[in-house]
């Protein structure tokens, strides 16, 4: 078993391929993390013996021919326009703004005076 210090930007996943590991494997031995989806760096993550060092390339020429295993190529999303693209945007017709006008201010109503008898 090895330690790894968590650091900026690991995930369990990426810890689990760095390793060569399990996923779940990696996940069931860390059960002290309360969510798995949420560790920070300076952690400290148990990390299984995965039959030795760090995930490897295999040995080049010399030894026994191996079977290759064709794992695909890294299919990616093609790149695609925006299906409004090539739409230009109808313009509004105008219409006249008209120009704002002074409010009306009106004279205050005045009373007549009242008459006596």
């Amino acid at each position: 078993m090895k330690i790894h210090i968590v650091q900026k930007g690991d995930t369990l996943w990426k810890i689990a391929k760095k390793y060569g590991v399990n996923f779940e494997e990696l996940k069931q031995m860390n059960t002290q993390l309360s969510n798995p989806d949420m560790i920070m760096p300076g952690m400290k993550i148990k990390v299984p013996a995965a039959g030795g060092a760090i995930k490897k390339e295999a040995p080049i020429g010399g030894g026994a021919p191996q079977a290759k295993i064709n794992m695909g190529s890294k299919k990616e999303m093609p790149i695609t326009d925006h299906p409004f693209a090539k739409e230009k945007p109808i313009p509004a017709p105008e219409q006249p703004v008209p120009a704002p006008q002074p409010p009306k201010q009106e004279m205050p109503k005045m009373e007549a005076p009242k008459q006596m008898p």
